[in-house]
């Protein structure tokens, strides 16, 4: 987008950026095991089971993202951006079925408590 006339160093600046906040997402990666109610005693394994299916594309996807620029130039990047859209894609669906399951859950609460204080 900028083309080849583009400072090195905003470049550098925008790439910092980007890492900043990505790296800020790590920490709230597991903040989510508390929101959805997952009992302590199984809390490890539940940290265990995020961590294989996250770290996973970071064994391969910096190789695949190579591979498509080598292979197709430019229009690799093109594909680059069509795999991270539907990552996040993917994503916002999981967090929208955990937000309406957590919502199901505190509905079915409150009704247990109402039924047993009648």
């Amino acid at each position: 987008l900028m083309g080849s006339s583009a400072s090195a160093t905003l470049i550098m600046g925008l790439t910092l950026v980007t890492s900043f906040f990505m790296c800020g997402l790590y920490s709230v990666m597991f903040s989510i095991i508390g929101e959805c109610n997952v009992p302590a005693k199984v809390a490890g394994t539940a940290i265990s089971i995020v961590s294989v299916v996250a770290y996973i594309p970071d064994m391969f996807i910096h190789t695949m993202y190579g591979k498509f620029i080598d292979t197709y130039g430019k229009q690799g990047y093109s594909y680059i951006f069509i795999i991270m859209l539907v990552m996040c894609v993917l994503g916002f669906l999981g967090i929208s079925y955990l937000v309406a399951r957590k919502k199901n859950m505190e509905k079915n609460t409150s009704a247990v408590k109402e039924h047993a204080a009648a």
